[in-house]
């Protein structure tokens, strides 16, 4: 088996037969994401995603009450998988 296999299936748990049984799936680089990311990445500003947050538009993690608030991109992607 050469390297780059080896490093594919250390990358890839299901095997290739598997992946033709998938109907969809979401790539999700980061599973938390800071609000600026999350503004960055969204083309949103920084004070409207704070807004969401606030509202409770965006779902977010904190590790303690009194933590900042990450936004929860892998809620985000579940949420956009049930709403199809």
């Amino acid at each position: 088996m050469s390297k780059k296999q080896q490093t594919q299936e250390k990358l890839l748990p299901l095997s290739s037969d598997a992946l033709y049984a998938i109907e969809r799936a979401i790539l999700v680089e980061s599973p938390l994401v800071t609000p600026a990311e999350y503004a960055r990445r969204s083309g949103r500003t920084l004070s409207s995603v704070r807004n969401r947050i606030a509202t409770g538009d965006l779902p977010v993690f904190r590790e303690h009450p009194s933590s900042a608030p990450m936004v929860n991109m892998m809620l985000i992607a579940k949420r956009a998988l049930e709403a199809e």
